[in-house]
């Protein structure tokens, strides 16, 4: 809290009120009550002691504090995995299962569609004669060879008979 103004005490009042002013308790927070017996380097190695002790006891809080965090912090990632590995096989079941019901849907159609498929048609076509196919149609008509020996300016050689149309 501070200093004694002592100068303040001493100007203009008499004895009694100095004596009063200097003896009077005050609030400090650096004051270490004195043990009887001990040296002034023992007193001091006392407070630095004491000091000591209360930053242990704040850093053990404090490391206390720090490991609940990571516990807390390890258990909430550990549920996290957990959840994460559960909905991982209830995706797999599903994908499985719906697979097979999909594949036992397909079978079932198709034996249900072979079950119920009308009976083939069969279509009878007439006979033609084996003749017919062999001769050309009558639409064509044979052209007639071209004769290479023939000389320039000379006419062309007669038809024959055979080189006309052939009609049915």
């Amino acid at each position: 809290m501070g200093a004694i103004d002592i100068y303040g005490l001493l100007k203009g009042r008499n004895h009694e009120d100095v004596k009063n002013g200097i003896a009077c308790l005050r609030p400090c927070d650096s004051f270490i009550k004195w043990r009887p017996g001990l040296t002034p380097k023992e007193h001091i190695e006392m407070i630095q002691l004491e000091e000591l002790r209360k930053e242990q006891r704040k850093e053990a809080a404090r490391n206390r504090r720090e490991a609940k965090r990571k516990r807390d912090h390890e258990e909430k990632m550990a549920a996290a995995q957990m959840t994460h590995n559960w909905r991982t096989l209830l995706v797999a079941v599903a994908s499985v299962t719906l697979t097979a019901c999909t594949f036992a849907f397909n079978a079932y159609v198709t034996l249900k569609a072979k079950a119920a498929s009308p009976p083939p048609i069969t279509i009878t076509l007439p006979q033609v004669p084996a003749r017919r196919l062999a001769e050309p149609p009558s639409v064509y008509r044979k052209l007639p060879e071209p004769n290479i020996a023939q000389e320039p300016g000379q006419d062309a050689p007669a038809r024959k008979p055979s080189d006309e149309p052939m009609g049915d």
